[in-house]
């Protein structure tokens, strides 16, 4: 692995004033601030893909190009027209950026960062394969989440209310041990970053720890996605 690289304090300053200036006319005021801002960004995401496949042979083949995303918002179907993303998010997974499957994530955002992963809202047809998964196999999720070194730098699966089940999934029984994550919409852990951490000399490294620690349970979720009906792997 190459020498880490360190988020530059520009880079945050720059998402903080576009925040302040979510418009195009600030934008093209200062281009040359959203290059260097680009750059840090791309730089990062290259350093953090060589470091985690170190640990994951999956993600051998992709560049950073296949990590990270455009800095422009999709408007077309939301109220909010603001046209630019005030955060730059990394997403590390085998298939690249737009692959439905178990993925590492990164969200750099001053005083809203945050590191971890799993599955994201993934279609109907994903998400019955991965809740089987679980239910077949919940011991074994179980094991992963109560393992020593999850369990300092998770808290458990997250528990959004926004993206829950009132009611058990179709097929599945309120009684199940699983309840409370067959429920669940999406299945992704996170922990929170400070800006401290984030600007840190040892950033690249500490996501990366965040990241290894991740491993068995995308491993896990990518093996119900990949299954077939029978339970079989395609």
């Amino acid at each position: 692995m190459t020498q880490e690289v360190m988020l530059k304090p520009v880079t945050f300053d720059f998402l903080i004033q576009l925040k302040e200036n979510n418009h195009r006319e600030w934008m093209n005021d200062n281009k040359s601030m959203y290059a260097s801002a680009k750059s840090d960004y791309e730089k990062l995401a290259g350093e953090l893909l060589e470091g985690a496949r170190d640990f994951d042979a999956g993600l051998t083949g992709l560049t950073y190009k296949d990590c990270i995303f455009r800095i422009n918002r999709d408007i077309r179907f939301s109220s909010d027209k603001s046209p630019y993303k005030t955060n730059f998010g990394i997403v590390l997974n085998p298939g690249g950026k737009k692959t439905l499957s178990a993925a590492y994530y990164i969200h750099i955002e001053p005083g809203a960062s945050f590191v971890g992963g799993g599955l994201w809202i993934p279609p109907s047809d994903i998400l019955l394969k991965v809740r089987k998964e679980i239910s077949y196999f919940y011991d074994e999720l179980k094991s992963i989440l109560a393992h020593p070194q999850f369990l300092r730098h998770y808290n458990g699966i997250d528990q959004d209310m926004t993206q829950r089940l009132t009611r058990a999934p179709k097929g599945f029984s309120e009684d199940d041990p699983a309840i409370d994550i067959l429920k669940l919409k999406s299945v992704v852990c996170t922990s929170k970053l400070t800006d401290r951490q984030v600007l840190s000399e040892d950033f690249v490294h500490l996501t990366l720890e965040y990241f290894k620690t991740l491993k068995p349970l995308l491993d896990f979720l990518n093996r119900g996605i990949m299954s077939d009906e029978f339970g079989g792997i395609h």
